[in-house]
Order: structure tokens, then sequence, then C-alpha cells
């Protein structure tokens, strides 16, 4: 259970990327199998005025057989970890999407959009490495491709283009009106996602209203790793937005990393 609640951050969110293993939707970063991907880092320097945070995340099917859902786990008292799901930990980030764009029903194509990509504990760890090598992550732009359907649907193949920006100390306000310039974005539209509000816990009354099925995420969870041993997801994305639907869980291995 995080010191302050629910939402880690700093040392105590990076730290749990190499602890050992425990036993919405809509706007999350999403590769189908085989897709290709281009996305710039809006944050993720992890510095002290702007740490990375943490939170620990459950998924689970819906009785109509909508996959996947998410709640964040609050810890104490969760009745989701009652019911016998066990959380996964999860890192949020805030990316712009340049590719893949989609089109709506009305026509218009989406492109540049502010998504939540959200890592779990192997993606996690290299992530922690690029931030080391690239000196943060503000202004990043990658590459990234989902090679099957046991890989990280955030992409399990990233490749570096360039820094917006220069590699260059720059302050990450100053990075970001950059980036905004740079995709003629509106600047105060290239900022981090409120995580605490946009992953706020759910209570039992909303995951029942949302139709949450306990029994059919635990069959699930059973049939794709076989006899039920758990595993976790790297980069659970999810939701149906214009095509940008998610995928990925858990349940038993934070550490596994394992899409469903």
């Amino acid at each position: 259970m995080p010191e302050n609640g629910w939402f880690n951050t700093g040392k105590e969110a990076t730290d749990r990327a190499s602890a050992k293993p425990q036993f919405g939707v809509s706007h999350r970063y999403y590769l189908k199998v085989g897709g290709e991907g281009e996305i710039v880092f809006i944050d993720g320097d992890n510095t002290v005025e702007e740490p990375i945070g943490s939170y620990r995340e459950h998924a689970f099917v819906t009785k109509d057989g909508k996959w996947p859902n998410f709640a964040s786990c609050p810890g104490k008292g969760c009745q989701v970890c009652r019911e016998g799901l066990k959380p996964y930990d999860a890192w949020p980030f805030t990316i712009i999407q340049l590719k893949p764009t989609w089109t709506d029903r009305a026509g218009k194509e989406h492109t540049n959009e502010i998504k939540l990509l959200v890592a779990k504990k192997e993606a996690m760890q290299k992530i922690l490495r690029h931030i080391g090598l690239r000196k943060g992550l503000i202004g990043t732009q990658w590459n990234v491709f989902r090679s099957g359907q046991k890989s990280y649907t955030i992409g399990d193949d990233w490749q570096f283009q360039r820094k917006i920006g220069g590699d260059g100390v720059v302050l990450p306000l100053e990075r970001r009106i950059l980036i905004a310039k740079e995709f003629s974005l509106k600047p105060e539209d290239v900022k981090q996602i409120n995580y605490r509000e946009a992953l706020k816990p759910k209570t039992i009354e909303e995951l029942m209203a949302e139709g949450i099925d306990f029994e059919g995420t635990k069959r699930r969870e059973a049939s794709f790793f076989g006899g039920g041993q758990g595993g976790g997801q790297a980069g659970a994305q999810g939701g149906q937005s214009g095509g940008q639907a998610a995928g990925g869980q858990p349940n038993q291995g934070a550490g596994s990393d394992v899409p469903y």
C-alpha cells in the first residue's frame, strides 16, 4: 500500500519496477498484433519536480463480454481484490500518438492525439533504461512495433528517432512548447494527464454498473495461462476509440508482463 494513498511518485514508484513480483480506457495507447506506431513523450523525465508515478490496477471482462476494462486498486479494502482478482503494478505516461491515425464515423481523421500509455513491470524496466540513456523522455520520439500476441500492447520493439529540442538541458515547460509547435498543437493541450483524477479508483457500485464479471475474468485468465497460472501484461491499454481499443491485463503476477 503506498504511503500516501493508492498512487506512488518518485523513488517509491520506480523502485517497484525492480521489486520482486507479488502474488476507461478509450484514451489508452494500444497496438494490435503486427501494428506499428509513432509516439512522442510529454512527460517521463523523472525529476524531483516531476517524478514518475505508479499505482496498482485490475483488468476485467464485463458480463456482455467486453474486454479489457480497467479499475485502479485502492489497496486496503479493495472489493475487486476481495473477489479474488489480484492487481498488477502499472506506470502511467502521457504521450502524443502520431501513428496510427484513425477515422471516425463522420469521416474525420484523428491524428496527434494525447494518449495515456500504461507500462507494466518488464516494460517499465526497459523504459527506465531509456530515461537514463536519453536523459529523460520528454520530447523523445519513438517508432514502436508489436511483434506478437504475447508481446507488450504498447509495443515490444522501440526505435528512438529524435529528441525534440535537442539533447541539451531544456526545462520541461519549454520543451513542451517546442513539441506543441512541432505538431501544430495548442501549448495548453501539451501537458501531463492528471493521473490522480483520470485513474481515480472506482467504487464497487460503479464497477457493478459497468457490468464487471468476476468469474468471467477468472475463466479468461485460466484459459489464457492454462490452469490458472497468473501473469501480468506489459502495457495494458484499453478502450474503444476509433479502433484504438486496448488489450492487456493481469491478475496473478504483476511481474510476468504477458498480455491476454
